[in-house]
């Protein structure tokens, strides 16, 4: 493989801390396959035709749900569409089923749908950071920019804190400011990103382990365009042949101490000098990063270094095993070993013949 990367290894944009508080009244939720109702009946044994319509009910729910959320998972959304909107008419009230409805809108370029089904979440949920962002997102793919900052600014509101947010207001301006003067914005846009990347250059040398700050030197660090994993963008990524490292443009708008995470992460594969990458050594990166993130982050809240962090302080093997599947599943050419992440490296002898790129082919 010529690339190392990093990438997201959550679907839904909120953070486990997000859920602490950030939405004030309470959604009807399911878990799995299974509804978990607001209500509990409890007539003993009486059998009547309240209790046979619940189960008929539920039954209904559940089938819906099943039949929806395999739809979604493959892709096929506008069969997921059609089922969450039975489910819906049902029980209008389910906030996830909501929530993948107007996710399943989105991904069929359905965005006023899309729009519609957020602002209805809202009005039970209007201090909900993840479908605020979302609805932004969705006025920022209609070009309708102003609306999308509406949204993105109330979400800084809310928690100050929340750099996805701040970072879409960033971009949003700089666009808005490409209508008009597009040469200008793109000289503001150039400038942001020197200095971003200085600043991150800077706390990644004066915080990270000096192993890894040696493994960046002679590598060329940039922000750009970067390639695609399971029909996902890449957030960064290593290329050894050519001894470059790209942050995703679009984080130049994000905190320092977000990039600066996500080039420890790189760090690791760098520190390597070979082209291969494995499960352990994805697993050995972001191990790193999250250790990174945890000790610098100074209050700043990302989602996905955030979930990351919230797997890890659970247990790092936790974090092991959601990469393991997100990779596993994105990837199917990914090993479990590489060269420098396998299990000949505790003997000396195995170790000195995986670091030759030729002979290291062995130990993937």
């Amino acid at each position: 493989m010529s690339a190392n990367y990093s990438i997201s290894l959550k679907t839904n944009m909120t953070s486990a801390r997000m859920y602490n508080g950030a939405n004030i009244k309470k959604k009807t939720s399911f878990n799995g396959g299974q509804i978990q109702n607001s209500y509990q009946s409890n007539f003993g044994n009486n059998k009547d035709s309240f209790t046979s319509s619940q189960k008929q009910r539920e039954k209904e729910l559940n089938r819906l749900l099943k039949t929806a959320t395999k739809s979604y998972d493959l892709s096929r959304y506008p069969d997921a569409i059609k089922n969450y909107k039975k489910y819906l008419e049902i029980n209008p009230d389910c906030y996830e089923v909501q929530l993948k409805l107007a996710k399943s809108y989105k991904q069929s370029d359905k965005l006023p749908d899309a729009i519609k089904t957020y602002q209805n979440i809202l009005e039970n949920n209007p201090a909900d950071l993840e479908v605020l962002t979302l609805a932004g997102e969705c006025f920022k793919d209609l070009n309708m920019y102003e609306n999308a900052i509406k949204y993105y600014k109330q979400a800084t509101a809310i928690n100050p804190n929340f750099d996805l947010a701040h970072r879409a207001v960033k971009e949003l301006d700089n666009l808005i400011l490409g209508k008009f003067n597009p040469n200008l914005a793109q000289i503001k846009k150039n400038e942001h990103k020197n200095a971003s990347l200085k600043e991150s250059l800077n706390l990644l040398r004066n915080k990270a382990p000096k192993d890894l700050v040696n493994a960046l030197n002679g590598i060329n660090i940039q922000f750009g365009e970067t390639g695609e994993l399971g029909g996902h963008s890449n957030i960064a990524q290593y290329e050894d042949a050519k001894g470059k490292i790209t942050v995703s443009d679009c984080y130049c708008w994000a905190s320092p101490k977000v990039v600066s995470a996500y080039l420890v992460h790189e760090a690791v594969h760098a520190k390597d000098r070979d082209p291969y990458t494995s499960i352990t050594e994805e697993q050995d990166a972001y191990r790193e990063q999250v250790k990174f993130w945890i000790d610098n982050n100074n209050g700043t809240e990302d989602p996905e270094l955030d979930y990351a962090a919230f797997l890890y302080e659970q247990s790092p093997k936790k974090l092991d095993d959601k990469i393991e599947d997100v990779y596993g599943a994105r990837d199917c050419r990914i090993r479990m070993y590489s060269p420098h992440h396998t299990k000949a490296m505790k003997n000396p002898i195995k170790r000195f013949l995986a670091s030759i790129p030729i002979v290291g082919e062995i130990f993937e």
